[in-house]
C-alpha cells in the first residue's frame, strides 16, 4: 500500500522516536483535559501500597537505553495498580495478573492469569527506587518516576487497556476485529497522553505491538512486508490481522482536524488518535 497517502498531518518530521522514556515527571497533579490525563506525585507517600503502585523498570534496562543507539535491547518491568492488578513486561512478552502485599509489608506476591506466580522480598523502597530480592536472594534494582495516574482507567498499561493484546482462542467476527483495532488505537492515545502528563522528554515505543509508524508530527501505516509480527499475533491468525490492517488503512486515510495552535506535537497526535478511535465506528 502506498505509504504517502497514509500521512495524517499536513507536515511531519521524518525522525523515529525509538528512544528511552525521559526521566522527569511533574511534581503536582495535572488537570485532566482532552489532551492529557492527570497524574499525582506519590514519591513522598507514607503508604507502602501507594508507593508500589507505579511503573517500575529494571534499572539496568533503564540505564542501558541512554546509550542504546537504537539497539533492540530488553525493557523489562512491572506495573502495580492500587486496584490490585499487575502487568509484567508491557514492552516485552506481557503478562497480566494480580499483586498482593504481605500483611507485614515485607514481600510482594504476583499471581498471573496463566497460573504462574512470583514472590519478591522488598529489600528497600523509596519514592522512585525499589530493590527486590528473589528466591535466590538476588537483588533486583528498579526505578520509577514517583507518579501514578489519578484514574487507573487512564493508565495505558492498565489491564483494561491491554485486553486487545491478548490473543483470542477462536476466530473473531468483523465487529470483534474492529473492537480489537479500536483497543490498539485507544492504547496509543492514552500512551501519548500519559507521556505528556508525566512530562516525558522522549517516548519509548519499542516492544509495543502496532501496525503504525510513529513520527514526530505524523503517523503512517507500516508496509505489509514489514508488518510487526507482535501485532499480528494479537489476532487469531494472520488473515484476521490483515482484516484489521485493512481497517487501519481505511481509517488512517480519512481527514482529521489538526490543532495548529498546539505547540506540543504529542498532544496533537493524541488529538488525532481520539478522532481515529471515533471514525473506526463508521467503517
Amino acid at each position: 500500500m502506498n505509504q504517502v497517502k497514509n500521512i495524517l498531518f499536513g507536515f511531519f518530521m521524518a525522525s523515529f522516536l525509538w528512544s528511552c522514556s525521559g526521566k522527569s515527571a511533574k511534581e503536582n497533579t495535572q488537570k485532566e483535559n482532552n489532551d492529557t490525563t492527570a497524574v499525582r506525585n506519590i514519591s513522598s507517600s507514607n503508604s507502602m501500597d501507594t508507593l508500589l503502585s507505579q511503573h517500575w523498570a529494571y534499572k539496568e534496562d533503564y540505564d542501558d537505553y541512554d546509550n542504546s543507539n537504537g539497539l533492540d535491547i530488553p525493557y523489562r518491568g512491572y506495573c502495580f495498580f492500587l486496584d490490585g492488578t499487575a502487568v509484567k513486561d508491557p514492552h516485552e512478552e506481557m503478562e497480566l495478573g494480580k499483586w498482593n502485599l504481605s500483611a507485614d509489608k515485607t514481600s510482594i506476591e504476583i499471581k498471573y492469569d496463566k497460573g504462574n506466580q512470583e514472590t519478591f522480598k522488598i529489600y528497600d523502597i523509596r519514592g522512585k527506587a525499589l530493590v527486590l530480592t528473589n528466591a535466590d536472594k538476588k537483588k533486583i534494582e528498579m526505578v520509577g518516576d514517583g507518579v501514578q495516574e489519578v484514574n487507573v482507567k487512564d493508565d495505558p498499561y492498565a489491564i483494561s487497556n491491554n485486553n486487545w493484546r491478548i490473543k483470542p482462542t477462536q476466530k473473531e467476527t468483523p465487529e470483534q476485529i474492529r473492537q480489537r483495532l479500536k483497543g490498539c488505537v485507544r492504547f496509543f492515545d492514552l500512551y501519548y497522553k500519559d507521556n505528556v502528563a508525566r512530562n516525558k522528554l522522549t517516548i519509548l515505543f519499542r516492544g509495543l505491538p502496532s501496525c503504525f509508524n510513529w513520527y514526530q508530527g505524523g503517523i503512517t501505516l507500516q508496509n505489509e512486508d514489514v508488518l510487526d509480527e507482535k501485532w499480528i499475533d494479537c489476532f487469531y491468525n494472520k488473515e484476521q490481522a490483515m482484516d484489521a490492517y485493512k481497517m487501519a488503512d481505511k481509517v488512517i486515510s480519512k481527514k482529521y482536524n489538526w490543532d495548529k495552535e498546539e505547540k506540543n506535537w504529542v498532544k496533537q497526535s493524541a488529538g488525532v488518535l481520539d478522532q481515529m478511535y471515533v471514525k473506526l465506528d463508521s467503517l
